[in-house]
């Protein structure tokens, strides 16, 4: 059996064998049986992590059992710490946001809370103009993920953050998917929220992180929960060897990885004309690339890939349909219905891209004639 291609961020990524390896069997933190070597090793990794991640060692990190875990638990603090005591109970959400984010938003009106679903501009980003339609007076938080993995389109953060802080409305910035891909520093994108999932930079499958300012106050979904809390030191030091390797990856991913993407999607431009790739006229991530397939339905074409042992993808679970994406942003259904998100893998090389163009070039031969039919010829 031929080695399988993982060109699929969103469901494909496993964990690091280094993560793997802490097996996550010592005591809790907050054990009083913990030794003071243990405890010590705890805040040394602590301030390791924060350091990579341009924070002070005085900022708060705080780790949750899951990336939905902390997301969840940043809409209820915030609701709960200011939402409820300022009468400021307005939400603004991006429309085209991951799950945990949107599904969070949509608890929080059964307290009371109004939400607005921010709409995107054609290339699928929230722009300064966009934003300032969306707040109002009485707009408490902003919520956004920085980068779309399906779209790889990249969020003009500074300009959101730069609109939050003139208006003092609190923001979520949720980074999963964009370390080690761009370059997140805490001093200088100071959002209120910052969260991670852990396992998009292949770190334990159920951990999250939040990351706030000292004096920003967190309730915790846990009674008499705690910064270190349940968490244990294999816990934190799996989070700073998945941070550390995708910072380590960093360059390679923006200079060679981004050369690779661009040379797969010229290569098959080259062998089919028809073929475009999209989101190319923005700043993109450096690995990910949406190609359409005209007259190849994308569920099918993706079913070709799998069983040739190549995993792309067109979303689904926690993230919106990509067809459903490029409709919102007014792509044509020839487009839209055909089109699938290949992310480049951090070790990729020239070899294994130029096998996936054989893999892919093959199988859109055949889908074009299995699906030519369920298309309306234009004009």
């Amino acid at each position: 059996m031929e080695t399988p291609l993982y060109f699929d961020e969103t469901h494909s990524l496993n964990t690091l064998a280094e993560v793997l390896d802490l097996k996550r069997s010592g005591l809790p933190l907050n054990s009083p049986f913990i030794k003071k070597s243990t405890y010590m090793a705890f805040e040394k990794s602590k301030e390791t992590i924060l350091e990579m991640l341009g924070a002070s060692i005085e900022d708060k990190l705080l780790l949750t059992q899951s990336g939905e875990e902390a997301i969840s638990q940043v809409f209820l603090s915030h609701f709960q710490t200011e939402m409820m005591h300022t009468g400021n109970q307005h939400i603004v959400v991006f429309s085209l946001d991951h799950a945990p984010i949107l599904k969070a938003a949509e608890n929080l009106k059964e307290f009371g809370a109004s939400v607005t679903f921010a709409k995107p501009n054609a290339f699928g980003q929230l722009t300064k103009d966009l934003l300032m339609k969306a707040v109002t007076k009485r707009t408490s938080l902003v919520s956004i993920s920085w980068v779309h993995p399906l779209t790889s389109s990249i969020q003009p953060i500074y300009e959101i953050v730069a609109i939050c802080e003139e208006l003092n409305i609190a923001l979520h910035l949720d980074i999963s998917y964009a370390v080690g891909k761009l370059l997140f520093r805490f001093d200088e994108i100071p959002a209120t929220y910052v969260t991670l999932d852990a396992k998009s930079i292949r770190g334990f499958a159920n951990q999250g992180m939040i990351l706030t300012k000292k004096h920003t106050e967190l309730v915790s979904l846990v009674h008499g929960f705690k910064e270190g809390g349940g968490q244990t030191l294999e816990d934190y030091k799996g989070l700073e060897i998945a941070i550390k390797a995708s910072e380590d990856n960093l360059e390679y991913i923006n200079l060679e990885v981004a050369r690779l993407r661009d040379y797969f999607e010229k290569s098959l431009q080259k062998e089919f004309s028809e073929i475009k790739p999209l989101f190319t006229d923005i700043e993109r991530l450096p690995h990910v690339s949406v190609v359409s397939f005209p007259n190849a339905r994308s569920e099918y074409l993706l079913y070709l890939l799998k069983e040739k042992n190549l995993f792309a993808s067109i979303g689904g679970e926690n993230f919106q349909k990509l067809d459903c994406i490029l409709q919102s942003l007014f792509y044509e259904d020839r487009e839209s219905l055909s089109a699938i998100s290949f992310s480049l893998p951090k070790d990729v090389t020239q070899v294994v891209v130029d096998k996936a163009i054989i893999i892919i070039s093959d199988a859109y031969k055949i889908a074009k004639k299995v699906s030519k039919d369920l298309f309306k010829e234009e004009g």
